[in-house]
């Protein structure tokens, strides 16, 4: 894991600044953002901090290893809805922040609709919400769906 959120930081401009070097063809069509998710992986903890949610997520999954959750309000783009996420994940009881920062692995689950058969594909999270999710010790995942078929 990085040391700190700027190291983060770095590796995600470096690896921003590869993509854009590699002069793919970007899509004729925009992404279309669905939803931010968060992923807690691990046994620990998950049915009470699912519990404590219940009110103010919709829980997608809840088995011993998988925690999954999303927001009730849908958002018009990740970088709003993660801001969202990271305060309800701020504001948890110290017991449920414990058992959050010892989970294996916590993620923020960034979905999107697009063509997958193009070459590249851009969409931006900021640097604030990258720092965000790195101070309460959560990483990136970006999932691409197929767009639904009539």
């Amino acid at each position: 894991m990085f040391e700190s959120s700027k190291q983060y930081l770095i590796v995600i401009n470096k690896l921003l600044q590869l993509i854009e070097l590699t002069g793919m063809k970007k899509m004729s069509a925009p992404l279309k953002f669905l939803n931010v998710d968060i992923d807690i992986i691990g046994p620990t903890g998950g049915q009470v901090i699912a519990n404590y949610f219940r009110q103010q997520l919709i829980i997608l999954q809840n088995s011993p290893s998988l925690l999954s959750f999303e927001p009730l309000v849908m958002h018009s783009d990740a970088n709003s809805c993660i801001a969202s996420l990271a305060c309800l994940i701020r504001a948890m009881p110290s017991d449920l922040k414990l058992l959050w920062s010892h989970s294996a692995a916590r993620y923020f689950n960034v979905g999107y609709e697009g063509d997958l058969g193009m070459h590249s594909v851009t969409a931006e999270i900021s640097s604030t919400s990258l720092q965000v999710m790195g101070e309460i010790g959560a990483q990136l995942r970006i999932t691409i769906y197929a767009p639904q078929r009539a």
